[in-house]
């Protein structure tokens, strides 16, 4: 077991739960509490850092709402293996319930996509462009089926942040797959939308193909200009 002498130190005895989460995520965070770990026992905590059971148990509990540790009753507790799906469910959870405005999801995807899409042009593997091809080929079909053409999108926007090889980045677009469903739905039944964006879609496919990061990062921000003016969105 890890060296855990240092858990006292710094504790305020004015906020007793709050300062016990936070020295024990901190050395989750230094390492010194590494995943797979079991914490000390209840009382142990509670004699190495001065505090009662109920404030331990306060601590712990909020620690295992934020992901960082596992508490196995009759077992332990224990440290949770970093998990890059807690963090896209928590994102997109925010994003649904807080009911974030649609600017506020378009900036995000300036911000991310864009260079997605560079990265992608320079990592892509067949197994991405072959789900690209395959997203393409759904939204190309006649007639058209808004379901199948939505679907498609996301994937189609889904394959290209897999094959940037960058999982946080993949994280978070997989987070902003449901927030954005209603949007792509919206924007699908204006007038010429699916066929400007099947365009954009297309131009960024190529650039992709093609290996050439600037033309996939300016297809991109077309893509998403496009997306601004169907929707009416003012950035």
């Amino acid at each position: 077991m890890s060296d855990l002498s240092s858990l006292a130190d710094g504790v305020d005895r004015t906020r007793f739960s709050d300062q016990v989460a936070l020295r024990l995520r901190r050395l989750i965070e230094q390492g010194q509490l590494r995943p797979g770990e079991q914490l000390p026992a209840e009382r142990i905590l509670c004699k190495m850092m001065g505090v009662s059971r109920t404030v331990v148990r306060e601590a712990t509990c909020a620690l295992e709402q934020n992901g960082l540790i596992n508490i196995v009753h009759g077992r332990g507790t224990f440290v949770t293996q970093p998990d890059l799906h807690t963090l896209s469910d928590s994102v997109g959870i925010w994003a649904r319930v807080g009911c974030q405005p649609e600017q506020t999801l378009l900036e995000t995807r300036f911000a991310l996509e864009i260079e997605i899409a560079g990265l992608a042009s320079k990592r892509a593997q067949p197994i991405h462009l072959e789900k690209m091809q395959k997203s393409l080929q759904t939204m190309d079909a006649e007639p058209k089926i808004p379901q199948d053409y939505i679907l498609a999108d996301h994937a189609f926007h889904l394959a290209l942040a897999e094959a940037s090889c960058n999982e946080l980045l993949l994280a978070l677009v997989q987070s902003l797959v449901e927030p954005l469903q209603e949007s792509r739905t919206r924007i699908y039944q204006t007038p010429g939308a699916p066929n400007r964006g099947q365009k954009c879609h297309r131009q960024i496919f190529t650039a992709v193909l093609r290996g050439d990061p600037e033309e996939a990062r300016q297809g991109m921000r077309r893509h998403l200009e496009q997306i601004q003016e169907d929707s009416g969105i003012c950035l």
